[in-house]
């Protein structure tokens, strides 16, 4: 995840991992210190510079997210293994498009070497 608590990204650097421009990611950071998740900071050797960094409850939330974001719906577990596998093969038969780039990527690396695979999820 692109957002910490200690170093902080710029505005420019979190439109760039986030592949959206500019006022997206100030839209999406204006929401997130809405809530009480992130601030901005300056910087002191450019005070036009603002950091963004997630505050205790942006940190709190982002672990909880995160404990849970590879687990399995639990709509998936009750497939069977058959149905599971055929899922797996067909979505393993999408595209990876552009728009995903590197992320896509790294995804499907993962579910091949099995990280990601629901099926073993299912089983164990």
């Amino acid at each position: 995840m692109a957002l910490d608590g200690i170093e902080g990204k710029s505005m420019r650097s979190l439109a760039e991992e986030w592949t959206c421009d500019a006022s997206n990611a100030t839209f999406i950071v204006d929401r997130l210190e809405e809530r009480g998740l992130a601030e901005r900071r300056s910087v002191p050797e450019d005070r036009r510079l603002k950091m963004v960094v997630l505050t205790p409850l942006g940190e709190e939330t982002k672990r909880r997210v995160l404990t849970h974001f590879f687990e399995p719906p639990p709509e998936l577990l009750k497939l069977s293994r058959e149905d599971l596998e055929s899922l797996r093969d067909a979505v393993a038969k999408l595209p990876i498009t552009d728009g995903w780039g590197e992320r896509a990527e790294a995804v499907a690396r993962a579910t091949s070497a099995g990280g990601l695979d629901p099926v073993r999820h299912a089983s164990a």
